[in-house]
C-alpha cells in the first residue's frame, strides 16, 4: 500500500535513538517515567493508527517519537513540546525535522518564502503566534500534537490540551498540593537515579523549591551553581541557601568582555542554529555559564541539569491584575496579551501592527475554543494563560533546554511535570493569583529550613554610584510620569546594571542613540535573529 504523502526526514541534530522492529523504523528521544525504550518499542511495534491517542496518553515524561511503517507514518511531541518537531508540506511531500536551520537549508528557503504577517508580529515579541513559523508552509507541531499519515489522508491533531480556561475549577486543598510537590520531587529522584544533578540556583522560589526538595528526600549528588555579575545579591542568597542545605555551590561570573566575545563567536552562531525552530529566538542567559563549565570540565559528563522553569508561570504568577475571575471578554484578554508580550520595540506598537496581532490571536483562540466550549463558562484568566503557554512558554522558555543539549547534557524540568500540568489546569483563580497556594504549600512544608530566615527574590542590588544616579533621575521623573521614567531607565541606565550583562554584545552608544525605544535587552536579540534571516528589525523583508 502506498501512502498518500511521501515523508522526508531531514537530518536531525539531536541524539535520537533508533530501533527496528516488525519492519518498522522507530525513533525515540527524551526520557520516560517508569518505561524503558524496550517497553516503548514493544508497544510501538504493534501500534495501530486508530489507537494513537490512547497509546500516547499512557506515556509520562519528556519526549518525541517518530514511527515509519509501510502503511502509516506517525510523529508526535510531548505535552509541552519539549522536543520540538517542525514540518512543511510541499507538493505532497511532508518534510519533518527537529531543527529549523536544517529544514531551511534543505528546502532552500529564501526571503520570498517569509510570511510577513508572522515576521511583523515576531519583531514585536521574539516568537510567533499559533503553530506558524516565520516561513510560509512551514509549521511546528503544537504541544500535545501529532502528525498521522495513512493511505487516505494526513491528520494533525492533539492527543492532549492544557485547558486552564475550563469551567471545572475547584478550590484545591493545600495538603493535596503538598502531596503532589512530594510526588514530583520523588519522580525527579527516580529519573536521575543517583547521577549528578546540576541545579542553577537563584534567590527565587522555584529553584530553591527544587533544591530543598532534593535535600528533604535525601538526594546527595547535587551541585548548585549561580551565574551573573559578581556583585549580585541573588548570588549571595543562593550561596547561603546551598550552604544551609549542605550542597556544594559555585559561581560562574559574567563579565562584559566575556559575554561580548562569546556572542560574536562562530560557536555561538552554531549554538543559535541548534536552538532554532523558526518560531522564536533562542533562550538567552545560560550559554556563558555552560561554556565555562564544559571547557573547565567542572561537572561530570553524565550530569543532569535541573531547572525551575516555569514554576512562576504555571502556578499563576503571570495572570495580569486586569484579568480576573470576573472578566468575560476575549477581547480584553487579547488586548492585555498584546500589551504584555508584543512590546519589545515601542515604535512597532502601531494600530496596524496591533490589529495584525489581534487577528492572529483571535485565530488561535478559535482553534482552542470550539462553539460548545464557548457556551459553557470560559475562565478568561485561564485563556490568557493558554495563549502564553502555547506562544511564549513553549517556544521560548521551554525551548531553553536546548542550551544543555548543545553542550552534551541531559535535563529535567520538574515544574512542568504532568502532575503539575493537571493540578494547575484545574486550580481556581483564588488559588493561583499571586501564587497563593503554591507559596503557602512551600512555606508550610519548609523543606530544608531555608524558607523563613533567608530572603526570597529581594530587589536586585546596583553599584552605589549607579544607585545614586538612578535615585537622582527618579526624583526628577516624579514630575514627568512613571511610563517616561521606565523608558528613560531602560534606555540610559539598564545597560550598566543588568545582572546577566545581556546588553554587552552591543556598544552603549548604539543603545544610547537609538530612537526605537527598546523594552529590554531581548529587543536587540530579536533584531539580530531577524537580521540573520535577511529580515529587517521591523519584520519586513530585506
Amino acid at each position: 500500500m502506498t501512502l498518500t504523502y511521501k515523508v522526508n526526514l531531514i537530518n536531525f541534530k539531536k541524539k535520537w535513538r533508533f530501533y527496528r522492529k516488525n519492519r518498522r523504523n522507530i525513533y525515540i528521544i527524551g526520557f520516560f517515567y517508569k518505561k524503558s525504550d524496550l517497553d516503548l518499542v514493544k508497544m510501538l511495534s504493534t501500534l495501530k493508527p486508530d489507537n494513537v491517542k490512547p497509546f500516547i496518553n499512557k506515556i509520562d515524561g519528556n519526549f518525541a517519537i517518530i514511527l515509519e511503517d509501510k502503511n502509516f507514518f506517525l510523529a508526535l511531541v510531548d505535552r509541552i513540546c519539549s522536543y520540538p518537531l517542525i514540518y512543511a508540506n510541499i507538493k505532497n511531500v511532508i518534510h519533518v525535522s527537529d531543527n529549523g536551520s536544517n529544514l531551511k537549508k534543505k528546502l532552500d528557503l529564501k526571503v520570498n518564502d517569509i510570511n510577513t504577517k508572522i515576521s511583523k508580529t515576531f519583531a514585536m515579541s521574539g516568537y510567533t503566534i499559533g503553530n506558524q513559523t516565520i516561513y510560509k508552509n512551514v509549521f511546528n507541531l503544537s504541544a500535545g500534537a501529532f502528525i498521522l499519515i495513512t493511505k487516505k489522508k494526513m491528520t494533525i491533531d492533539n492527543y492532549y490540551n492544557w485547558k486552564p480556561w475550563a469551567k471545572s475549577k475547584s478550590v484545591n486543598n493545600i495538603n493535596r498540593l503538598k502531596s503532589i510537590n512530594e510526588l514530583i520531587i520523588k519522580k525527579l529522584i527516580y529519573s536521575c537515579n543517583g547521577r549528578q544533578i546540576v541545579l542553577p540556583l537563584s534567590s527565587g522560589w522555584d529553584s530553591r523549591f527544587l533544591a530543598s526538595g532534593l535535600r528533604h528526600f535525601g538526594y546527595k549528588n547535587v551541585l548548585c551553581l549561580s551565574y551573573g555579575r559578581k556583585r549580585n545579591i541573588e548570588i549571595k542568597i543562593a550561596k547561603k541557601v546551598a550552604k544551609k542545605l549542605g550542597y556544594d555551590w559555585m559561581q560562574i561570573e559574567y563579565t562584559p568582555s566575556k559575554v561580548k566575545s562569546y556572542y560574536h563567536s562562530l560557536d555561538y552562531r552554531e549554538y543559535e542554529n541548534y536552538c532554532d525552530n523558526l518560531n522564536a529566538i533562542h533562550f538567552i542567559g545560560e550559554y556563558s555559564m555552560l561554556k565555562e563549565l564544559k571547557e573547565k570540565k567542572i561537572i561530570k559528563k553524565d550530569a543532569i541539569f535541573v531547572n525551575g522553569q516555569s514554576g512562576d508561570f504555571i502556578t499563576g504568577n503571570h495572570i495580569p491584575d486586569s484579568i480576573d475571575n470576573n472578566t468575560f471578554s476575549e477581547e480584553a484578554v487579547i488586548n492585555k496579551y498584546i500589551s504584555k508580550h508584543n512590546k519589545y520595540w515601542k515604535k512597532l506598537m502601531t494600530k496596524d501592527r496591533i490589529k495584525l496581532a489581534n487577528t492572529l490571536l483571535k485565530n488561535q483562540i478559535n482553534k482552542l475554543l470550539n462553539n460548545k466550549t464557548r457556551k459553557e463558562k470560559v475562565n478568561m484568566y485561564g485563556l490568557y494563560e493558554a495563549l502564553e503557554f502555547h506562544n511564549r512558554q513553549v517556544k521560548y522558555v521551554i525551548n531553553g533546554v536546548r542550551n544543555y543539549e548543545y553542550f552534551g547534557y541531559e535535563w529535567r524540568m520538574p515544574l512542568w511535570d504532568f502532575e503539575y500540568l493537571k493540578f494547575w489546569q484545574a486550580s481556581h483563580y483564588n488559588d493561583k493569583k499571586k501564587q497563593k497556594l503554591y507559596k503557602s504549600s512551600i512555606l508550610e512544608a519548609n523543606w530544608g529550613e531555608v524558607w523563613h530566615d533567608i530572603p526570597i527574590n529581594p530587589k536586585s542590588n546596583i553599584p552605589t554610584f549607579l544607585e545614586i544616579i538612578r535615585f537622582f533621575f527618579k526624583i526628577l521623573f516624579n514630575f514627568i510620569g512613571k511610563s517616561k521614567w521606565y523608558d528613560f531607565e531602560r534606555k540610559y541606565l539598564e545597560y550598566f546594571f543588568d545582572d546577566l550583562e545581556a546588553y554587552k554584545p552591543w556598544p552603549y552608544r548604539k543603545i544610547l542613540f537609538d530612537k526605537r525605544i527598546h523594552f529590554s535587552s531581548i529587543s536587540w536579540y530579536v533584531e539580530d535573529y531577524l537580521k540573520r534571516k535577511n529580515i529587517f528589525w521591523n519584520g519586513e523583508k530585506v
